[in-house]
């Protein structure tokens, strides 16, 4: 396993971890500011519900489908515009949400949560994409583990601070400053991706992008992915349905039944799980990186799911603390995100590998040849799930995905992601209305067993 030299890649991994920390911290908004917003809303607990469900749905729903084209707009436009584009969604989208909040427009609202939704998933693919490509040769586990570790922490403090600024100088102010302070580094993060050449992949010339690779890499095709790759698909809608969708109902259900209402108080235990998974993901990422040591993909999914499970039936038993049952739920949310992201990234890679090749055009601007340096340019080498690692053509250099390659992979995964997240939303706010937070438990238990099912075809793909 090679190693990335120096530090740019490192500082290329905090640049996409931050500018996902500011999206994540507002897309659990609607949720942490709960009971507070409904009654400045002045709605009822049923209509809140709907409320807060339409409020995500609104975000997944139209990332249903764009993120499925953003490996064909990078080939096209490049990551650079793409990324610029983005941020414009997501900030004016945010400042929007937090205008309806202040006068109380619902329509409105929804408009916004699109345009973070929109600009945010999208966001999600290129930072991956982006992280991908900077560590692909060396730690490329433990790299996705740390940036979703630091997605996570935007969720923590969300879930931390929210309710404290709701209760120091209420909703309205306690969602500017929130959302303030996520924009401010998410316009940073973005910044420092745009001035640091970050979408051009480690050090390669521009001339030679422009001139002798982007004009001649093939279109991405779906028909690239091997059949193992759709098996992960299949995991991580299940997966997500469930662990995306839990927090939106978490706070109140917890708050209705250990806390007496107390919605800071149950805020504060929902930081729990995602500490956790924050403290464990780079841990599990580290162990994914020597397969020897923790096994494969598809077995550490097989035991986050049976974990998830277990959290969620313990829910449905008569507990009196909540704090054994969230602490599972983050060590299943680390394994969970460590594996998925590293299977992942091993299958688009395999895709990127199997593309033909670029022919140059330009014989004096040669490619690096050097086999013993570290990967200072979009080349590299990847060892395919049944590889034993000993490449006889571990020195050729191949394609990185900057065709969009890579891109349309995570792609296509986002793109099943929301689907499953705005399916999933909408049929809990049904679900809550007829059955209550029981029900909610139910449907969470039957995606985590599905899972489990789903990982055991996968291992044997694999």
């Amino acid at each position: 396993m090679k190693v990335p030299v120096g530090l740019k890649p490192w500082w290329i991994l905090l640049a996409v971890s931050s500018l996902q920390w500011g999206t994540y911290f507002v897309y659990d908004l609607p949720a942490t500011l709960s009971v507070p917003l409904q009654l400045h809303l002045g709605l009822s607990a049923s209509q809140f519900a709907y409320l807060v469900s339409a409020l995500y749905a609104a975000y997944c729903i139209p990332n249903t489908i764009s993120p499925f084209f953003s490996g064909f707009a990078v080939h096209r436009y490049g990551e650079r515009s793409i990324l610029l584009a983005t941020a414009v969604s997501i900030i004016s989208g945010q400042l929007i949400f937090c205008l309806a909040i202040q006068t109380g427009v619902w329509s409105v609202m929804i408009l916004g949560r699109t345009l973070v939704g929109l600009g945010g998933e999208i966001s999600t693919v290129l930072a991956t994409n982006i992280a991908t490509r900077w560590f692909r040769d060396g730690q490329i586990s433990l790299a996705l583990a740390l940036m979703t570790g630091t997605w996570q922490l935007g969720t923590v403090t969300n879930s931390i601070l929210t309710p404290r600024l709701v209760q120091a100088y209420g909703v309205l102010c306690a969602n500017w400053i929130g959302s303030a302070l996520s924009m401010g580094i998410l316009v940073l993060a973005t910044c420092q991706l745009l001035t640091s050449n970050a979408a051009a992949g480690p050090h390669v010339p521009e001339k030679l992008l422009a001139t002798d690779i982007q004009a001649q890499v093939e279109t991405p095709s779906i028909r690239q992915f091997p059949r193992v790759y759709w098996q992960i698909v299949v995991v991580a809608m299940l997966g997500y349905g469930a662990t995306n969708t839990f927090p939106n109902s978490a706070q109140r259900f917890l708050a209705s039944r250990f806390y007496q209402g107390d919605q800071s108080a149950a805020g504060s235990v929902m930081g729990i799980p995602h500490i956790i998974s924050c403290l464990f993901l780079p841990l599990f990422g580290f162990l994914l990186d020597h397969p020897h040591w923790i096994g494969n993909p598809p077995s550490a999914l097989l035991l986050a799911n049976v974990l998830l499970a277990l959290v969620h039936l313990s829910f449905l038993s008569s507990l009196s603390s909540p704090v054994l049952p969230l602490c599972l739920l983050g060590l299943a949310l680390a394994l969970y995100s460590a594996a998925l992201w590293s299977g992942l990234a091993r299958c688009v890679l395999q895709a990127d590998h199997i593309t033909p090749r670029p022919q140059k055009t330009h014989p004096h601007s040669p490619l690096p040849d050097d086999p013993s340096a570290p990967y200072d340019s979009a080349y590299g080498t990847f060892t395919p799930p049944h590889d034993t690692g000993e490449d006889t053509n571990a020195n050729k250099p191949t394609p990185t995905g900057e065709g969009g390659v890579t891109a349309l992979g995570y792609g296509i995964v986002t793109s099943v992601l929301n689907t499953s997240t705005a399916v999933v939303s909408l049929l809990l706010g049904l679900v809550e209305n007829a059955a209550g937070f029981d029900g909610l438990e139910v449907v969470f238990v039957g995606l985590a067993l599905a899972g489990a099912v789903a990982c055991v075809s996968l291992g044997r793909m694999w």
